[in-house]
């Protein structure tokens, strides 16, 4: 089962010390810190990023382009375009796999609590919603309004097994996400062209394949 949840871990987003000196400890949910909220598109939206995945120990990094789409609720959606096309639905539940134009491959994840704990994990980061993401995180802060990094520490054990940290960057707009593996590999985000809006029934369908 440890090798199903690293699996999802690589596929779904694919160890270092705080490097910031004036990131500190903060209550997301005070109310002061609206302005990393105003970031993110709310409900569900949809974009384009692009993953580069370094590889501790090696010079080498691999890195895929695609879109990826988010509805609260529902869970993500990648779709990588390249270097091949594929498409993972992280649901709350299920994980669905398809490669090309091959058949979807599902994963029924409702009795793993490891999976539940990583899939709301990412699902609160995505949505910013502060609540949930100060129950399963420690949250430090540097920088203002204009441009802030926020790095999460998961407080569960099961999580903190696979990843170290989560680093989001951004300004007044939602800009990059790094999953720090406790391998010491990493995984790096970059968004751009990210549209809030209601999702098409052809885009809600894929969540029920």
């Amino acid at each position: 089962m440890r090798k199903i949840i690293m699996v999802f871990l690589l596929l779904a987003l694919s160890c270092c010390l705080f490097a910031a000196t004036d990131m500190k400890e903060v209550n997301l949910t005070s109310g002061e810190y609206s302005f990393i909220s105003g970031a993110f598109s709310g409900g569900s939206f949809i974009g384009d990023f692009k993953q580069t995945k370094a590889v501790k120990g090696s010079s080498r990094t691999f890195v895929s382009t695609g879109r990826i789409q988010i509805a609260t609720g529902y869970g993500i959606v990648w779709y990588t375009e390249k270097p091949y096309a594929s498409m993972l639905v992280v649901g709350k539940n299920v994980l669905i796999q398809k490669i090309r134009d091959g058949e979807p491959t599902h994963l029924d994840m409702a009795e793993n609590p490891i999976y539940t704990q990583i899939a709301t994990s990412l699902e609160c980061v995505f949505s910013a919603d502060f609540t949930v993401m100060s129950q399963m995180f420690t949250t430090y802060l540097s920088g203002d309004s204009s441009s802030w990094e926020l790095r999460l520490v998961p407080k569960s054990k099961s999580v903190a097994s696979f990843m170290e940290s989560i680093e989001m960057k951004g300004s007044d707009r939602f800009e990059s996400l790094t999953l720090y593996e406790t391998t010491g590999d990493s995984i790096t985000y970059e968004f751009s062209g990210l549209e809030n809006r209601e999702l098409t029934d052809e885009e809600l369908a894929v969540y029920s394949l």
